[in-house]
């Protein structure tokens, strides 16, 4: 429990100076563009380190229904052979962080380079990393909140843990180095 509230706090640490109150001239997230009158689409570079640091490694697309998101990646620079994880990181307008819930996984193939979807409906908790008694409440608006994208390395794929690596925030942490390595800002609409 320790350690997954650290992981909460150092996510949002990471990523909250770059989140809902940039000078949007700052952020290189393309304009909204409609699809439907109720879906939106937006793009963001994948950031690896310090986000905006210019060390642009891939791109993201978030797509935006009535009630929920689906984001898509495509990134490079990863470490062949390790195991990865996304995690959807959600805040309100105003920095407000709501949750940290499990997007995806995978082991990374051999040229470094990955694709990675996640999908999210609203209300869905169950893959929050938020303990019960912090009311955990997942995507409470797919339309306005501000949905963070952060790409977690495992370290390299061990047999017989890969399943816990590509699923869990802290898959073979205790044996591997683990590392939060890339991420995605989508602004809030």
């Amino acid at each position: 429990m320790k350690n997954l509230i650290k992981f909460c706090l150092v996510a949002i640490m990471i990523l909250l100076p770059f989140s809902c109150d940039q000078d949007s001239s700052n952020i290189t997230s393309s304009g909204v563009e409609s699809f439907n009158k109720s879906d939106s689409k937006s793009t963001a570079e994948v950031h690896h380190g310090v986000p905006f640091s210019g060390n642009i490694v891939g791109s993201a697309t978030l797509h935006r229904s009535k009630n929920s998101i689906t984001g898509n990646i495509k990134t490079s620079g990863l470490t062949p052979g390790n195991a990865y994880t996304v995690w959807i990181i959600i805040f309100h307008a105003g920095d407000v962080f709501i949750d940290v819930l499990y997007g995806t996984g995978h082991v990374i193939g051999g040229n470094g380079k990955a694709n990675f979807s996640v999908h999210l409906n609203e209300g869905d908790i169950s893959g929050t990393l938020l303990p019960p008694e912090a009311n955990p409440v997942g995507l409470t608006d797919a339309k306005s909140e501000g949905i963070h994208l952060l790409i977690r390395d495992h370290g390299p794929a061990i047999p017989g843990a890969i399943d816990d690596q590509i699923h869990t925030v802290y898959g073979s942490c205790d044996v591997n180095t683990c590392a939060d390595v890339q991420h995605a800002i989508f602004m809030p609409i």
